[in-house]
């Protein structure tokens, strides 16, 4: 699973839970919908306990997802490549 982002895992949760909106979503992970929404606008991305919770809802290794939104968080190349590499060698491990 490369490229993920917070949206491909915001879906995944959506149709594996059987939900019509990050509403739902919100409700399901015991969240505020405006993070949802933060995040779907780019304006912030789930801290490394929330990537925890998303990953179970999205039945997605946690461990990857957090070293994907690290990634996509990262201010420099050189901590976003390291990240990627991070994300990349755990999708492999599974």
């Amino acid at each position: 699973m490369q490229n993920l982002t917070i949206e491909n895992v915001l879906e995944r949760v959506k149709s594996q839970h059987g939900l019509k909106s990050d509403y739902m979503v919100a409700k399901v992970l015991g969240i505020h919908p405006a993070n949802i929404s933060g995040w779907r606008h780019g304006k912030s991305l789930p801290d490394e306990n929330m990537c925890v919770i998303l990953a179970g809802a999205a039945s997605i290794d946690p461990l990857f997802l957090t070293a994907s939104m690290q990634a996509q968080r990262s201010k420099n190349d050189t901590a976003r490549a390291i990240w990627e590499q991070v994300a990349e060698r755990l999708a492999h491990m599974h």
